[in-house]
């Protein structure tokens, strides 16, 4: 996602178009069926196994990266980019 901000990247409509298509590909794979939600104060503060909290770091991580993803594909489709024509 660090690469959103790279001069190159926001130059290069074909390098966007296949960071897009990219990260595309690898939310639908790793993505679960099950609706994620991050667990409550209530729920932190209760004793769970170490399994419990490396799934929770998980989910967690996974949504803030597909919300990073969310708001590039925002900010792509509302033009907010420079787009260029020519790839460098």
């Amino acid at each position: 996602m660090k690469m959103a901000t790279d001069p190159l990247f926001l130059k290069s409509r074909s390098l966007r178009h296949l960071l897009v298509a990219s990260l595309c590909v690898v939310f639908k794979d790793i993505l679960p069926t099950y609706k994620i939600r991050l667990p409550t104060e209530q729920e932190l503060k209760q004793k769970v196994k170490k399994e419990t909290k490396r799934l929770w770091r998980f989910e967690e991580i996974l949504l803030k990266n597909f919300e990073k993803y969310v708001l590039l594909l925002q900010t792509i489709l509302q033009g907010k980019l420079e787009f260029s024509l020519q790839p460098i």
